[in-house]
């Protein structure tokens, strides 16, 4: 029954898409995409928006495109397109695409260990990245890394994250550099080093970040509580008629559970501490 199950499914779901992929060199979420469609750009905050397609869903096309290639006697073939799919991932230079590249990579190391198994000839040559018992340990790293790019880490310690550009480097920037934008009219008096700092990074630091590249080095408080209280359909705590609120109010919605588990609680909670240091 299994067997029958899972030739049902590979040859109800297309993949041919996935042999296309070597024809491109990186994947630009915001360019030649429907990025305008779906960024909020008609907010005048593309920058801000959470935009990126569910690139987690990408595991599935993965899992079946080995499957086939164990069940076909062509594992190569499908070594090659999923090892070309976790680069464009990296390319996107977002944390997902990143973290979903690790997540593909254990897959593939797994695919190539049936496949010696079962026919070493047919994959002699073939090297697997990273390390088996890595896997785990690098995505936890390319979560932790954006925290360190915040107002608290120590200058000499944000040098040496820059001069070793570690794996991830241009995704970790992209989150930090995001969410530093919200908190601007907040924290660019107490830190004017650290967005200057983060300024010159994400237009000389050799990432790619097109969106960020065009974003307003100052946004205006009320503009960007109106336009966070648009976007979140009301459901944060936001004034967005009150741009000269409590402190306290202005930044309730670093506290909103939703918005910590979507962004990553340790990031915001640097940043909701840096800004309430500022206030003070």
């Amino acid at each position: 029954h299994v067997e029958a199950l899972a030739t049902i499914v590979l040859s109800a779901v297309d993949l041919s898409w996935m042999s296309s992929l070597t024809e491109h060199d990186h994947w630009d979420l915001e360019r030649h995409s429907p990025y305008d469609e779906v960024s909020g750009a008609e907010l005048g905050a593309a920058w801000f928006v959470d935009r990126e397609p569910r690139l987690e869903q990408l595991t599935a096309f993965a899992r079946l495109r080995v499957m086939k290639g164990l069940r076909d006697g062509n594992p190569w073939d499908a070594l090659r397109e999923v090892r070309q799919l976790e680069k464009l991932l990296v390319s996107t230079e977002t944390l997902l695409g990143t973290i979903e590249a690790v997540v593909l990579a254990s897959l593939e190391r797994q695919a190539y260990v049936a496949a010696l198994g079962a026919d070493p000839e047919k994959v002699q040559g073939w090297q697997p990245v990273g390390d088996p018992e890595g896997y785990a340990a690098a995505i936890r790293a390319l979560k932790a890394m954006p925290a360190l790019l915040t107002p608290l880490t120590p200058p000499a310690e944000l040098d040496e994250l820059v001069r070793r550009r570690p794996f991830g480097f241009c995704a970790a920037l992209r989150e930090t550099a995001t969410r530093a934008l919200w908190l601007r009219p907040l924290l660019d008096a107490a830190h004017p080093e650290h967005y200057r700092r983060l300024d010159e990074l994400v237009r000389a630091g050799g990432c790619r970040l097109t969106a960020l590249r065009a974003a307003p080095t100052q946004v205006g408080l009320g503009w960007r509580l109106r336009t966070v209280g648009r976007i979140g359909e009301d459901r944060l705590p936001l004034p967005p008629d009150q741009p000269d609120a409590p402190l306290g109010r202005r930044l309730g919605f670093l506290l909103e559970p939703s918005l910590r588990a979507a962004v990553g609680e340790p990031l915001m909670l640097a940043y909701a501490t840096a800004a309430l240091e500022a206030a003070r």
